[in-house]
């Protein structure tokens, strides 16, 4: 798949994504320089405030509709993600890196360190990033593709699989997949988190 229909795509969506480019990794990765310690603990803490359950599952329906279009469509999607601002709305967040078929690995790392930024400087109360992956054998799904949505939040992190049996070989064009029950995982947070303070 090409990343510009992607692209295309994602700001048909909720609204005009965010989109974090190649150019801004550098002034990024200062930014985490100043956040992580190394030149200071400036992390910015959003005490008290909290994305709310509503605000939660309109962020996971909005990656979930997307990435069910893009599974629907093209049988496949780039990584992609979106945040809960700070007064409550959901943003949509591309990650380009100027290739025309980049490596999903590559957006991945770009949207974690945009959302990363926007995280620890009080911008987001809470991030969502989907990803389309084979869940793990060890989780014992009872199908192996699925859709990866790592939800973070300051004190929650986990991630959530949404198992997937894609459209049937001779199935209709525009046939979505089938999903069966999600489930979630727990792990240790990693955008909202800047050390030791």
């Amino acid at each position: 798949m090409h990343y510009r229909f992607f692209a295309a795509a994602l700001c048909a969506g909720l609204a005009m994504p965010v989109m974090a480019t190649e150019h801004e990794r550098s002034a990024e990765a200062a930014d985490t320089a100043v956040q992580s310690g190394e030149m200071g603990n400036q992390c910015l803490r959003r005490d008290g405030v909290a994305a709310s359950p509503e605000q939660l599952n309109e962020m996971v329906g909005f990656l979930m509709d997307f990435a069910n279009q893009m599974l629907t469509q093209a049988g496949e999607f780039y990584p992609f993600a979106a945040f809960i601002n700070a007064e409550g709305s959901v943003e949509a967040v591309g990650g380009y890196t100027g290739e025309e078929q980049p490596e999903p690995s590559e957006v991945y790392q770009l949207l974690q360190q945009a959302l990363r930024t926007r995280a620890q400087t009080g911008g987001a109360k809470a991030i969502g990033i989907a990803v389309n992956v084979n869940i793990p054998p060890a989780f014992e799904s009872p199908l192996p593709d699925g859709v990866r949505i790592t939800l973070e939040m300051e004190g929650d992190s986990r991630l959530i699989y949404f198992p997937y049996a894609p459209a049937p070989h001779g199935a209709a064009e525009g046939t979505p997949p089938h999903f069966a029950e999600p489930f979630a995982v727990d792990v240790p947070a990693d955008l909202f988190s800047c050390g030791p303070s």
